[in-house]
């Protein structure tokens, strides 16, 4: 076997050179390949062969340097993940990678990338006025691009793994109703042409996106159940409906007879509202096929419009707004809802738990993944409950 570093001689200049040579596989043709790197002195020739043995026993091996940049590796390896990406994921991918990653680190050759770049690109994201949240994003992104291009040899380690990262900043704190809020809640939203909505969110604890993407089909009011299939997203080719990440996002969920009744008359009056409209109604003319929750004129709902206008005047009436004072011209003040359309949800879910509710029928209802996710969110809750618990057990031991 040939020597690991072979000496060399220009035969122009007649000054030496040290060449690390180690055989790292086959090629297609049947020779032998090698990982090759020439230096001006022996001890520099050493040291890195020598670290090139430690890598050679690592589960890798040897890696050949690659002559790519990071942004032809990352293009290459959006294209590769066009088929296991959701659709909208790798949208949000490539757009993070575009105006973030590339302009600070596509330049660079994937083999020279190291953790202080990434370091360095990560301030330099911060220092523009990015939050640590979408730096942090960001990495995640980095760091599974990269670890896929561990696994094609084409670098021998993460760089990313030795990369500190911001801290998350407070985030805004869930904001669940009591339940004399919530009924103020229910009673002011039965006063909203889109009450029924907000009655919806309580009661089943369906995201946004899901009471969105609801349609008739997927409602049973003989039986009382709602089936959740879809959520409605909007992208650049438009509105369309989106199946849950996991299993447990689809779902059938048993609504009360009260909102029952609700959804019955919210049914009617929609039908009114498409007859009314005529040719102008922009949902679909099959009602079992139309979204249960739309505009006046049938359209889908926007999360923007109903949060800022809908669920203000809802929030407004049920003592759950603050007021903003008017700034001329204006003369009238507006109000700024105390909790959001998730707070909705979140107030599903603590009822629930406070009601004594199983966690794992809770995050059933919820389309948790795991009960455990239900469990790490509403851990506000489970002081009461453990109390609730001793309370019941110290009753069944001692009377």
């Amino acid at each position: 076997m040939p020597s690991l570093i072979r000496k060399r001689t220009s035969k122009a200049t007649g000054n030496a050179s040290w060449q690390v040579q180690i055989p790292i596989g086959t090629k297609d043709d049947g020779n032998t390949d090698w990982y090759r790197r020439t230096f001006d002195l022996r001890r520099d020739a050493k040291a890195h062969l020598d670290e090139k043995l430690r890598e050679r026993g690592q589960p890798g091996g040897v890696v050949k340097p690659t002559e790519a940049t990071v942004a032809s590796f990352l293009v290459e390896w959006l294209e590769s993940g066009r088929h296991t990406l959701r659709e909208n994921t790798h949208e949000v991918y490539s757009g993070m990678i575009r105006i973030y990653i590339k302009p600070l680190l596509g330049s660079r050759r994937l083999a020279d990338l190291h953790p202080m770049a990434i370091q360095k690109a990560y301030a330099d994201l911060l220092g523009r006025g990015l939050s640590s949240r979408t730096v942090r994003y960001c990495h995640s992104i980095l760091r599974s691009a990269l670890g896929q291009a561990v696994k094609w040899r084409m670098i021998p380690a993460n760089p990313t793994e030795g990369v500190e990262l911001p801290k998350l900043k407070p985030t805004r704190e869930m904001r669940p109703l009591t339940e004399a809020e919530t009924r103020r809640f229910v009673d002011a939203a039965r006063k909203e042409r889109l009450g029924p909505f907000f009655e919806l969110a309580l009661v089943t604890g369906m995201r946004p996106s899901e009471l969105f993407g609801l349609r008739w089909k997927d409602v049973d009011l003989k039986v009382g159940t709602i089936q959740i299939r879809h959520s409605l997203v909007r992208d650049k080719e438009g509105w369309r409906l989106r199946e849950p990440k996991t299993a447990r996002g689809q779902r059938s969920i048993p609504i009360p007879p009260q909102t029952l009744e609700v959804l019955q008359t919210w049914k009617v009056g929609q039908a009114t509202e498409r007859m009314e409209a005529g040719g102008a109604w922009k949902g679909d003319h099959n009602p079992a096929n139309g979204f249960v929750f739309t505009t006046l004129a049938g359209g889908p709902l926007e999360i923007r419009n109903v949060s800022l206008r809908n669920l203000v005047r809802v929030a407004r009436d049920a003592g759950l707004a603050e007021e903003i004072p008017p700034k001329p011209p204006r003369k009238k003040p507006t109000y700024r809802s105390l909790i959001s359309l998730y707070d909705l949800r979140h107030t599903c879910a603590t009822l629930m738990l406070q009601a004594g509710v199983n966690p794992k029928v809770a995050s059933e209802r919820l389309g948790h993944s795991s009960v455990v996710i239900t469990l790490d969110t509403y851990s506000h809750v489970l002081p009461t409950m453990q109390r609730d618990a001793t309370e019941k057990l110290g009753t069944a031991l001692y009377g």
